[in-house]
């Protein structure tokens, strides 16, 4: 009889949450930097643009980055809670 809750696998969630990330990155850039939507990054730091690929580039590898471990520690926390019970 199998288990009523699976494991998760970390590796496939995080590159999914990597995935989400790049997509994240891309409607940001495309609504604050093509269309030049005001963002809360562009208030508190008034020299940061999406525009700008420097800046474009360093939130690309920060939010791929951030989402695939954050991926990665849901699935491993998860995992975790299950074999508590």
């Amino acid at each position: 009889m199998m288990a009523k809750y699976q494991k998760l696998s970390e590796k496939a969630l995080s590159r999914a949450m990597a995935m989400f990330g790049f997509v994240f990155w891309l409607v940001a850039v495309v609504w604050h930097g093509g269309m030049m939507q005001p963002s809360m990054m562009g208030y508190m730091y008034p020299g940061f643009s999406y525009a700008y690929p420097v800046h474009a580039l360093g939130f690309l590898i920060v939010s791929v980055a951030g989402f695939y471990i954050i991926g990665w520690l849901i699935a491993k926390f998860y995992n975790w809670n299950l074999k508590k019970k």
